[in-house]
């Protein structure tokens, strides 16, 4: 069961174009004893998943037991999602912005600076918006 919760945690972490050092910083572990966990060596805690759940945006069900939803079924419902809220520019800059982080491997450190860059982005897009609503 081990090494069947082991690719689950490496499937998700691909996926999210993370590296072993990115997540196990995320995670607050060592970079080996997550590689061991992606062989089924070794055993993550239950607050260790419950935090990489939340991470991945994944149940605990998916990641323990692989029931529910794969979340590698999710980038275009996302991208719909944007589409209904964001103009097309900001549509447009948001998939340059996914397709650049899918051929790149960031760390955790990159990855919150990116998170960081679109917070700010989006905050200065809604208060343009407010803006032209007032003026």
């Amino acid at each position: 069961m081990c090494k069947v919760i082991g690719e689950r945690i490496r499937e998700l972490r691909q996926h999210y174009n993370m590296t072993i050092d990115g997540l196990s910083e995320l995670l607050d572990i060592s970079p080996g004893f997550l590689f061991a966990n992606e062989k089924g060596a070794r055993n993550m805690s239950i607050s260790k998943l419950i935090k990489m759940s939340e991470l991945f945006h994944v149940t605990l069900d998916y990641l323990i037991l692989g029931v529910g939803e794969n979340p590698a079924d999710r980038p275009h419902n996302l991208i719909d999602f944007f589409q209904n809220i964001l103009t097309g520019e900001e549509t447009d800059m948001l998939i340059g912005l996914a397709e650049a982080m899918s051929v790149n491997k960031y760390s955790a450190e990159e990855l919150r600076m990116i998170g960081d860059t679109l917070s700010l982005q989006m905050k200065l897009i809604n208060s343009l918006r407010e803006e032209k609503k007032q003026g």
